[in-house]
């Protein structure tokens, strides 16, 4: 996957959509119900109008629930990792993570869909430093206690990541973590999708997506 960087488009393009910048997603065929996964991730796309993602979801949307495991926009130097759902899921703040809360409140109704959210401590999460460090690992552990997610730069992936044997009881706090304790996990989250899609619009809102076309990979 790369991201698009030689289409060429006016506001004029955009607003009437004469006009349209390619954009790739690419998703699992299978479903998956806790487990955990990990991410090697060389280099990712930053800079203005830019919004990478790796999440999951499926076509059940919001009833099943989304997980938002890297995602953030433009000149971003942190990763967040966001919870959509129905109304009654709540992030506990403070919590079993050591990022910092940007909501609690997970139902996509609320407040424009911004969902419940935590952004990664870590500056090299995420943007420039993340490309300029090598990279990194994300984790993510779902099981019915919880949702965990943890960021690796690359010199501090754990030993047991890069020998084939993660173990997660061996690592440090995660980064951001959604509990039973506010969110019972399998009534909100079942039957997920991984998908890994990149987007960039000609303007500032790129949080509407009539700016692109998109097409899928399965």
């Amino acid at each position: 996957m790369h991201v698009d960087n030689k289409t060429l488009l006016t506001e004029q393009d955009v607003l009437t959509r004469s006009k349209l910048r390619p954009s790739v997603r690419i998703s699992t065929k299978a479903k998956y119900n806790h487990g955990l996964y990990i991410l090697d991730v060389a280099k990712a796309p930053y800079g203005c109008s830019t919004w990478p993602a790796y999440w999951s979801t499926n076509s059940n949307w919001p009833n099943d629930g989304e997980i938002d495991i890297i995602e953030n926009v433009h000149t971003s130097s942190s990763n967040q990792v966001s919870w959509h759902t129905t109304a009654g899921c709540v992030l506990t703040s403070p919590g079993n993570y050591t990022g910092t809360a940007s909501g609690t409140i997970c139902d996509h109704a609320y407040n424009f869909n911004t969902g419940c959210g935590i952004v990664d401590p870590s500056i090299a999460s995420f943007g420039a430093t993340f490309n300029e460090k090598g990279g990194g690992v994300y984790a993510m552990k779902w099981d019915s206690n919880s949702i965990d997610v943890w960021f690796f730069y690359r010199v501090a992936v754990p030993d047991d990541i890069n020998q084939g044997l993660p173990d997660p009881s061996r690592w440090p706090l995660p980064s951001a973590s959604i509990s039973s304790v506010g969110c019972p996990i399998d009534n909100y989250f079942r039957n997920h999708v991984f998908i890994f899609g990149r987007y960039r619009s000609s303007i500032l809102d790129i949080f509407d997506r009539r700016y692109h076309r998109y097409d899928s990979v399965w």
